[in-house]
């Protein structure tokens, strides 16, 4: 049985606002440091500098054209390097977006082509 107490620690957005919340947590505490780590690991580090908004974008809570826009907006107000937002953009665009866009062109036989 679960118990009430298992959700008083429940952290992850599951509204719009709070979707745009941890957006903008992102954007203000980690974004700095997306490019020289983006794709760091380290154990017991979940977060480092990770956006952490994956599930948000694949359900529709954030936008992936107002995730872009807030990383531009940090940068043309000094708040993070060129490598932090073009890897951030980059990423949503430049990978998310055109996999996505790979999979609408090709489905539904493309999921049957990759054997992984």
């Amino acid at each position: 049985m679960i118990t009430l107490a298992i959700w008083n620690h429940f952290t992850l957005p599951v509204t719009r606002d709070q979707a745009v919340n941890a957006l903008q947590l992102f954007i203000e505490k980690r974004l700095s440091h997306f490019g020289d780590y983006q794709d760091a690991m380290i154990q017991g580090q979940p977060w480092m500098y990770h956006s952490h908004i994956s599930f948000y974008l694949n359900c529709g809570l954030l936008l992936p054209i107002e995730c872009v826009k807030a990383a531009e907006i940090a940068y043309n107000q000094s708040k993070c390097s060129l490598n932090s937002a073009e890897g951030f953009i980059r990423q949503i665009l430049g990978w998310r977006e055109y996999v996505r866009g790979i999979y609408w062109l090709k489905m539904p036989g493309y999921a049957n082509e990759n054997f992984f």
